[in-house]
């Protein structure tokens, strides 16, 4: 469930200026239809990114597709990470295999 300013959040596909908006902290992050098989959206709170979601073909388990998440730290804990593994998941037909990074602090995400 979206909290606080959350509940006013918009999910889009994610355009080339969008990846390049989150290219400092996620550098994976790609448009939507990056490639075959490629699926990103971006998560929107007014005119302001706030977290965006690709996923793609796992090539070591073809039969799961890879995940990766990427949420602002001022946006966080408010349900904007789960809303978009939702809506990456209406879009994908394979189960999804989430992948976890560590951020440049130390920190996991």
């Amino acid at each position: 469930m979206l909290t606080g300013q959350a509940k006013n959040l918009v999910i889009n596909p994610a355009t080339a200026a969008d990846a390049d908006h989150f290219a400092a902290d996620a550098p994976w992050a790609r448009a939507d239809e990056w490639r075959p098989g490629g699926s990103s959206l971006v998560a929107t709170f007014g005119a302001e990114p706030v977290g965006i979601a690709v996923s793609a073909t796992n090539r070591v388990h073809p039969t799961r597709d890879r995940l990766n998440v990427f949420v602002r730290e001022q946006f966080r804990r408010q349900g904007i990470g789960s809303a978009l593994v939702k809506s990456i998941q209406g879009r994908r037909w394979m189960p999804l295999y989430p992948h976890r990074r560590s951020n440049s602090s130390g920190s996991t995400e």
